[in-house]
This record gives structure tokens, C-alpha cells and sequence, in this order.
């Protein structure tokens, strides 16, 4: 049932030889306080919901969200250098934390427009097609590469070391300044 929902106050392991099949469903984190481990190994939630006052721990190289991403409270940290965090849907984050300091790298590379709001990510990739459109503020402190689809900019956005954009892909400033502190711009 697309409309259904499993909440979770603690930790999130997919066993080695079980098989999660999210339906379109929201898995919400919503832990209180401490440190909250998630492992779905190569299962992907559709949507998923951080709302607690806890740290989210992301404990995978490879996370995939077929759906939206929303992070309403809490912090949220990828805890494996080089992870990669796929993400088909929209990126929310409306009071918590996106905890950027591990270097990894988030794709969104859904096949619709894609909003991505109040973002401060170290590596973005572009991808999939569609609009991927920012709102709030959006910082990119590694590298941003638009492979396919239009990277628009709703609002000034930081980027702050290389920016790519393939022959496939554009870029949309939206008539907004950016701040480019980077090394190089290619495309």
C-alpha cells in the first residue's frame, strides 16, 4: 500500500539474506536522542523521513531512495568515506542537518523534475532528466557534475571546487549571482 508508513525509534538493519521492498511507502526515523544506525544494504526505501533528535547514522556505501528524502529534525551523517546516496525524488530539508563533513557524493537522478531544498552536500551529481531545481539555500562544497538534465537554480547557490557540465546536461543560473570558489569550470 503506497499510503503506508513503518516508523522506526532505533536502529535499521537489513538482514544479509532479506529482502525489504519499500511499495512506495515512507520508512520515518523519528528517534528521540543518541546515535541511530541504518543499514538497508542494497534495499531502497521509497520515501524516508528523519524526525527525531537523534544522529542518523547512514552506515553504507551505497544508499538508495527511489522516492523523497526529508530531513525535518535530527542530523543526519553518511558514515562511510566515498558513500553514494541516490536520491529519484525530491531532497527536503525543513530543520535538521545534513552532516556533510564525510566526503561522499549525493546523485539525484530521478526520471521527473527534482526540487532540492536547503541542501549542503560535499559532492552533486546530475543526472537521470528532468529539471533538478534548488530552493533555500544550497551550498555544494566538492565538486558539482550535471551529466543529463538542467541543474536551475531557484536561488544563489556556493560552489566551492569544480563545477562540470556534460554536453548533455545544462545549466540554468536563474538569473541569481553564485558564488564559484573553486579551481575549475568545464561546460
Amino acid at each position: 500500500d503506497p499510503s503506508c508508513s513503518i516508523t522506526v525509534g532505533g536502529n535499521w538493519t537489513r538482514g544479509q539474506n532479506a529482502l525489504f521492498i519499500h511499495g512506495n511507502g515512507t520508512v520515518l526515523f523519528n528517534a528521540a536522542g543518541g546515535s541511530v544506525t541504518i543499514d538497508p544494504r542494497s534495499s531502497a526505501f521509497g520515501n524516508i523521513t528523519f524526525n527525531g533528535g537523534a544522529t542518523f547514522m547512514l552506515d553504507r556505501d551505497e544508499i538508495y531512495t527511489d522516492l523523497n528524502f526529508t530531513i525535518a529534525s535530527g542530523t543526519v551523517q553518511p558514515v562511510v568515506n566515498n558513500y553514494e546516496l541516490y536520491i529519484k525524488g525530491n531532497y527536503t530539508n525543513s530543520g535538521g542537518n545534513y552532516d556533510n563533513t564525510i566526503n561522499g557524493t549525493v546523485l539525484f537522478n530521478g526520471t521527473n523534475d527534482q526540487l532540492i531544498t536547503n541542501a549542503h552536500f560535499w559532492h552533486v551529481i546530475i543526472d537521470g532528466s528532468g529539471n533538478k531545481s534548488t530552493s533555500g539555500t544550497t551550498v555544494i562544497d566538492g565538486n558539482l557534475t550535471v551529466v543529463n538534465s538542467n541543474f536551475v537554480c531557484g536561488n544563489p547557490v556556493d560552489m566551492n571546487n569544480y563545477v562540470t557540465i556534460e554536453t548533455t546536461g545544462g545549466f540554468n543560473d536563474g538569473d541569481f549571482t553564485h558564488t564559484f570558489s573553486g579551481y575549475r569550470w568545464i561546460g
